[in-house]
């Protein structure tokens, strides 16, 4: 057994929880709105040079093209939108709040059963 994988497991697992509680807070989402949430949890806290974080869940699709529809995103600004976007294949909507802190829940779809889901602040 590697100790260092035994010891960045449980720290990656509690940034994940960390973040998920902070976003659960942040969006009003509550943990039960976040646990209704169907398919695989791709992706933690993916910080990029201007402060996002993204949380991604795929349904039907695998987490590789989930986290390459949610790329574009990043690019779009929280507070002025715009709100809609296209990639590889899926059209995504987004959805502004100002709760507590301004963020976006992203909902993304390809035919009726692929799904992507990530949140953005």
């Amino acid at each position: 057994m590697n100790i260092g994988s035994a010891i960045a497991k449980p720290v990656t697992t509690t940034l994940v929880v960390g973040v998920i509680t902070i976003l659960t807070l942040v969006s009003g989402v509550s943990p039960a709105g976040a646990s209704e949430l169907k398919g695989r949890y791709c992706a933690g806290a993916i910080v990029t040079a201007s402060g996002k974080i993204s949380l991604i869940w795929a349904q039907h699709v695998s987490c590789r093209t989930a986290r390459k529809v949610s790329r574009p995103a990043r690019h779009i600004s929280v507070s002025n939108g715009p709100y809609r976007y296209r990639a590889h294949g899926f059209r995504c909507r987004g959805q502004y709040s100002d709760t507590l802190t301004e963020h976006v829940t992203w909902k993304c779809r390809r035919g009726s059963r692929k799904k992507v889901t990530f949140y953005q602040t």
